[in-house]
């Protein structure tokens, strides 16, 4: 009876030896949902953690990605391939893996439609001496700047596109002491097609 309750402690010691060297590894899945995107697109979604273990999104749904990863490793979540005609964003996309938190699935992907060259607000600057430059702003925001060309000619500029149906209008935000400039067509809605002209003397 002795010998018989020694070998079941003898079982408990290595069975307890084991668990604390690593005799198995704690895993979770990184997961998350996605958000406004179309389904059928020529080009799906690709997701991918750590560089490596791709999803393929097939609309809005919940995902998990295939591989788990070890308790007290990162992750990092990010786009490898943009749907067709959607520009898709990450959010929640990195972190470390805890065993209290468990399987994590807070990563959250917002898809929304790409923006063309189309809901781009456009036109020229000229008149602008070179060396010298003015600042445009549209909206109040998003400042770009413009140097003058040699004799005065046409520059070209563009924005960065904006969502069809905003309201824009362009404003000289900073120009050289003694320049004026006047502006012409700087007002109207995206999509546009009429170029802003931009005159300095």
């Amino acid at each position: 009876m002795k010998y018989i309750k020694l070998k079941i402690l003898l079982a408990c010691a290595v069975s307890f030896l084991l668990a604390s060297c690593g005799g198995k590894t704690v895993t979770e899945t990184i997961g998350g949902r996605i958000s406004g995107l179309s389904s059928g697109t020529t080009l799906p979604l690709i997701l991918q953690n750590n560089s490596g273990d791709n999803f393929t999104a097939n609309g809005n749904e919940t995902f998990t990605f295939a591989t788990p990863i070890d308790v007290g490793s990162t992750y990092d979540v990010t786009v490898y391939q943009q749907p067709t005609g959607e520009t898709c964003v990450v959010e929640n996309p990195t972190g470390t893996v805890e065993q209290s938190i468990g399987n994590v699935d807070s990563v959250v992907v917002i898809c929304t439609p790409a923006l063309s060259a189309a809901n781009e607000v456009f036109g020229t600057v000229t008149g602008l001496a070179s060396g010298s430059s003015i600042t445009l702003s549209i909206n109040g925001i998003d400042p770009i700047v413009v140097y003058g060309a040699s004799s005065g000619n046409a520059v070209s500029f563009n924005f960065l596109p904006l969502a069809t149906g905003t309201e824009y209008s362009v404003e000289v935000s900073s120009k050289p002491t003694g320049v004026t400039c006047t502006l012409s067509n700087n007002a109207g809605t995206i999509p546009t097609t009429t170029a802003v002209v931009v005159s300095c003397t």
